[in-house]
């Protein structure tokens, strides 16, 4: 694209006069031969946003100042836009495609007088209908084409997202082909603009191909029946020099055609387009130019690819006749028709009609095998394409895999022959080219391709003819693709290991109720081969980039079957904090889980699949942090006995380290999309927040507690307490000395507070987990303190979160408003413009946005509010239009303001109607302005954290206040999640209290279970205490019910009580006195409530808590 871009500047500018000798010229190409300087620097520094943004400002000054009134009549506007669009060519080979969309393509684009923005992409064919000058139209058309690939490629390099996941990457990408469209179909106009539309056609044949190889064929159909039908409108276009690119569209329509399971319509397609191709030639036969080879070739590679698309449906629609007589037949082995002479059957008979060469029918046969969007780890036949029966079809596939193993055969023992030779005669060129060539060597990639084929179709007779002959060649191959596809090979191989033996089941004792095992030994060792090998392939960036379906497909297949043998062997055992560590095997599963953890970073398989690997994360923590014992040890009178040793803070550390892999990719799929706050993704961000946080307060209970001055002795008692105090001081220094030197520091509880900033959120569970996992010396009022704070936290952030979020009427006001935040990350902040109706109907061209931190008295954002990266940049005015502030403190608090400009660059001023001009200043200066121009209004404080759901925060609340012994604390959070699931009856008639069914069914499972747990923990908190109970708790009258000003009860009936009349309470918040499998005594004090739970387990979350 950029050499035809090349190609337009040479020709527009031959017909522009030149003006190199005028003064005013001169000093134009001075000053942008200046501004481009440093555009040489920026392609070696990618990351260095101040030198981006000085280019962009000098740029947007340069244009300002030489369109203005004092140089209208000086410099031609035929000479400008030249400028223009070849600085933004420059631009664009630089991959600087913001800068060259917004300043020089989109800047031209806004000065044309028939340019609409709310038309999209139409207005450019009126335009060009309507235009008298040639040139005029050409300069339109190059820019609205180059304004297009720009915004495309900048959109693949600032999104996260390459492989069009979500569906606001293809909503985006399909607007892009349609401007595309518009273009092309402006282009066909008038024959001169061939080239442009040629241009139009090879960036919509390279977007469509993107989102044919993603699986997105409905989308990318529609823009390549277009660009075939722009290729046949033009007659510039129809020549021999672009045959090559029309039949790659063909065979890309056929390509859609095949995976929709329209077989009939794509070979109706590529007979029309093998009808086109022999008119060309015709023409070209008839033509005085004689016959070239290389002429010659492009026909034959045209033939080629259209009649293996032929062929692939013709090989099975030509069986499609009605059977009169069912005869049952008995269908030979591939091994007995090897040993016929070829061809042997029709399918064989059709390949040598069609085809000349081995390569070129392997081909066909690969191509006729091949099943669009197959899994790869899929077992069975490819379903057929047409309309036959079971048994026709089973024929055929024989045919064609008896054809491509003769043919594979006859090449391995040709590469066979040239290794023991060890000649190097055969060139290594792909399938095309040997077919191209009209070969009868088939390349060896193609050979392992066919021996995957097989693999996957489950064909053992092909797999034990070929199998051990290509992987000795291939072992002895030097070529990189040989070996790719040889991982591959073993892979599949150890994935049907898995799957064979998994089959078999044995039991374990465990006596009247013995379960069977999910493995047995030999299915562990294949497990445990399959882990490695994946492991050692996902290391490997060519398997990374060439078969990442592949991968990514092993790697889930992995989970899922270790994911029920963890869980089969947590149950085997009444606590389920140590099976795992207990046995050989269960270590060894926590091996593959940590491998697990490794491929999916490397894959990036939390961009498809965030709530596996959040849950591998979870369970993978929970079990690394089960192995570490309480931070606090506990004597029989209650005195702490010191803190943990190395293996604890080592197993913490890890954990933490887990977690935070986790965390990562969670902020980063939601980055790259806009969810909502209690969407599946953003509850399990919560889940992996609270983890960590309480992870952070086990490791900073870790730190030793300082030194603290002996008080003076008795001498009656001296000997007794120096010799006391000297081995505790043995324990201490032994204790220390094994910690290694270069250990990780860990942070204070201090240090976690001052890391949380200004996010209420983190605050909020730092406090409540500080207050639940307090150590015993923690008085009863300072954790009820903590709890307060909690509370306080999470309320003012439903305060917050209670702020209207619906799009505002339009404002009139000499300013624009504060500008609306659509996005927020822990690094990035994104907004668009507010509605808003500028003084005396004026257009805005350009916004900036401005920011800073919100600290100070004076908070109110100036236009020298420019410090990171995003401020203070031009972004043009639309409905797309969006305003991102990057490289953001996280946990910050910020303000934001917006400036609006004119298309002249003139700032819109406090003055009603009054507009300000830029001082034409040189780059890396701050703008300035008159008195009567201003930024917008400043907005409200912004965190620069992401948005997480307040309802499990609440439930953690409960849960770690009912730890705690903050029973008011416990009850009001308990109370916010009742509120939100259940409504009161309104007549006498219905019943109390009912459950929303609108908040049920909109609900995420793990959000369900946050609220049964707050029931339970208010109904024992508020219930009456069962009269068959003798060490029951007195009653607290104060006490409220979830609902209601009036005490009661409990909104739902009190649960069945156990021996004794003793409520039993759910998961980790157990009640019972002792945690074996003694008698268990009921608890009657909050106090007596809090030790226990303390030394039972942990508030944990909800999916540690329940298999």
């Amino acid at each position: 694209m950029a050499a035809v871009l090349q190609q337009a500047t040479r020709s527009s500018s031959n017909a522009i006069p030149r003006q190199t000798t005028r003064p005013e010229v001169l000093s134009f190409e001075k000053e942008l031969s200046y501004e481009l300087e440093s555009l040489g620097k920026l392609c070696s520094r990618r990351a260095d946003t101040a030198l981006r943004q000085r280019l962009s400002n000098g740029l947007f000054q340069l244009w300002n100042k030489y369109e203005a009134s004092k140089y209208e009549t000086k410099l031609s506007p035929e000479f400008l836009a030249e400028k223009q669009l070849s600085t933004g060519d420059t631009l664009y080979q630089a991959k600087e495609y913001q800068l060259a969309s917004v300043h020089c393509y989109g800047r031209y684009l806004r000065s044309l007088e028939g340019y609409n923005k709310d038309r999209g992409s139409d207005w450019i064919v009126e335009f060009c209908k309507t235009s008298k000058q040639t040139e005029t139209a050409t300069f339109a058309l190059r820019a609205a084409i180059g304004d297009t690939a720009s915004r495309y490629y900048h959109y693949l390099l600032e999104n996260p997202d390459p492989h069009f996941m979500f569906p606001q990457t293809v909503s985006q990408v399909l607007s892009l082909l349609r401007q595309l469209q518009s273009c092309s179909q402006a282009c066909l106009q008038r024959e001169a603009h061939y080239w442009l539309a040629y241009n139009s056609v090879l960036l919509t044949y390279s977007i469509s191909r993107c989102l044919l190889s993603t699986g997105k064929v409905s989308a990318a159909l529609q823009p390549l029946l277009w660009a075939s039908v722009c290729t046949e409108s033009s007659v510039p276009l129809l020549t021999l020099r672009y045959l090559r690119l029309r039949v790659d569209i063909y065979t890309a329509v056929c390509q859609c055609y095949f995976q929709l399971k329209e077989p009939r319509h794509a070979e109706l397609f590529a007979r029309r387009g093998l009808e086109k191709v022999h008119q060309l030639a015709l023409l070209e036969h008839q033509s005085s130019s004689a016959a070239t080879e290389a002429s010659e070739r492009v026909f034959h590679e045209a033939t080629l690819k259209l009649g293996v698309v032929v062929f692939r449906r013709s090989v099975l629609e030509s069986r499609l006749t009605r059977k009169t007589v069912f005869r049952p037949k008995k269908r030979p082995t591939i091994k007995e028709l090897l040993q016929q002479l070829f061809p042997r059957s029709p399918t064989e008979k059709l390949l040598v009609e069609l085809f000349p060469g081995d390569a070129a029918r392997f081909l066909a046969v690969l191509e006729a095998l091949a099943e669009p969007c197959r899994d790869p780890l899929a077992k069975g036949l490819p379903r057929p394409i047409t309309n036959l029966d079971a048994d026709t079809t089973a024929d055929v596939i024989q045919e064609l895999l008896c054809a491509g193993t003769d043919l594979a055969l006859k090449s391995l023992q040709h590469w066979e022959d040239e290794q023991e030779t060890q000649a190097n005669d055969t060139p290594h060129v792909s399938l095309l080219e040997s077919a191209i060539n009209k070969s009868d060597v088939i390349p060896l990639v193609s050979i392992l391709r066919y021996v995957r084929m097989a693999l996957s179709y489950d064909q053992r007779e092909v797999c034990d003819l070929l199998l051990d002959r290509a992987l000795g060649v291939a072992g002895r191959s030097p070529e990189p693709a040989v070996a790719r596809h040889l991982v591959c090979i073993r892979l599949l191989m150890a994935v049907e290991g898995v799957r064979g033996a998994g089959g078999k089941r044995v039991t374990l004792p465990g006596g009247a109720e013995s379960q069977h095992a999910l493995v047995t030994q030999e299915h562990g060792d294949k497990l445990l081969n399959l882990s490695s090998l994946l492991h050692s392939a996902c290391q490997n960036p060519a398997l990374q980039e060439w078969e990442r379906d592949l991968l990514q497909d092993s790697v889930l297949f992995l989970w899922d079957t270790v994911r029920p043998a963890v869980s089969q062997l947590h149950s085997h055992h009444f606590n389920t904090t140590r099976p795992l560590t207990s046995s050989r095997r269960g270590k060894e599963y926590a091996g593959v889980m940590e491998q697990l953890v490794d491929m999916t970073d490397w894959l990036g398989l939390w961009r498809p699949h965030p709530l596996i690997c959040g849950e591998l994360v979870m369970k993978l923590s929970c079990l690394k942090e089960s192995l570490a014992s309480r931070p606090y040890r506990h004597t029989p009178s209650g005195a702490g006995e010191g803190f943990a040793g190395e293996n604890d803070r080592d197993v913490l550390l890890e954990t933490q380290s887990l977690l935070e892999r986790g965390l990562r990719w969670t902020h980063l799929f939601r980055s790259s999309c806009t969810g909502g706050k209690e969407d599946p993704v953003a509850m399990m961000h919560g889940e992996l927040c609270y983890a960590l946080t309480r992870v952070k307060v086990k490791l900073a209970a870790t730190i030793p507690p300082p030194a603290t001055p002996e008080p003076s002795l008795k001498p009656s008692s001296l000997h007794r307490k120096m010799r006391e105090r000297q081995e505790k001081a043995e324990r201490r220094d032994i204790l220390l000395s094994s910690l290694p030197a270069t250990s990780t520091p860990v942070p204070s509880l201090a240090d976690l507070k001052t890391h949380c900033g200004q996010n209420h959120y983190s605050l909020a569970l730092l406090s409540m987990l500080e207050a639940a996992l307090a150590p015993p010396q923690l008085t009863p009022a300072q954790r009820t303190n903590l709890l307060n704070e909690a509370l306080s936290s999470l309320q003012q952030l439903d305060n917050e979160q209670g702020l209207p979020r619906s799009l505002p009427l339009p404002v009139s006001s000499p300013s624009p408003p504060p500008p609306l935040l659509l996005h927020q990350t822990p690094t990035s902040l994104t907004f668009m413009p507010a509605p808003w109706n500028p003084p005396h109907n004026q257009q805005v061209a350009y916004y900036r946005l401005y920011g800073r931190v919100a600290e100070g008295s004076n908070v109110k954002v100036r236009l020298s509010d420019k410090a990171f990266p995003g401020l203070g940049t031009e972004v043009s005015a639309g409905p797309n239009c969006q305003l991102k502030a990057r490289d953001l403190k996280p946990n910050t608090l910020y303000v934001f303001a917006v400036a609006a400009y004119s298309k002249n660059g003139e700032l819109f001023g406090r003055q009603t109607g009054q507009l300000s001009g830029l001082s034409h200043q040189r780059t890396g200066q701050t703008s300035g302005h008159s008195s009567g121009g201003s930024i917008g209004e400043t907005g409200r404080p912004i965190v620069s954290c992401h948005a997480l759901p307040l309802l499990p925060a609440w439930s953690y609340l409960c849960q770690c206040a009912f730890v705690a012994g903050g029973e008011e604390v416990a009850l009001k959070a308990a109370r916010t999640l009742w509120n939100r699931f259940v409504e009161t009856g309104k007549s006498d008639t219905t019943p109390g209290y009912r459950l929303k069914s609108t908040a049920l069914t909109s609900t995420p499972s793990t959000l369900l279970h946050h609220f049964v747990y707050s029931v339970f923990i208010h109904t024992h908190l508020t219930s009456p205490p069962l009269p068959s109970s003798p060490h029951h708790r007195p009653h607290n009258k104060e006490t409220t019910p979830l609902s209601g000003p009036a005490p009661s009860p409990g909104p739902l009936p009190p649960p069945a009580g156990g021996p004794g009349g003793v409520r039993a309470h759910p998961g980790a918040l157990s009640l019972s006195a002792d945690c074996g499998d003694g008698p268990q005594t009921p608890l009657s004090s909050a106090s007596e409530r809090y030790r226990h739970t303390r030394h039972c387990q942990d508030p944990g979350p909800v999916s540690e808590c329940v298999e």
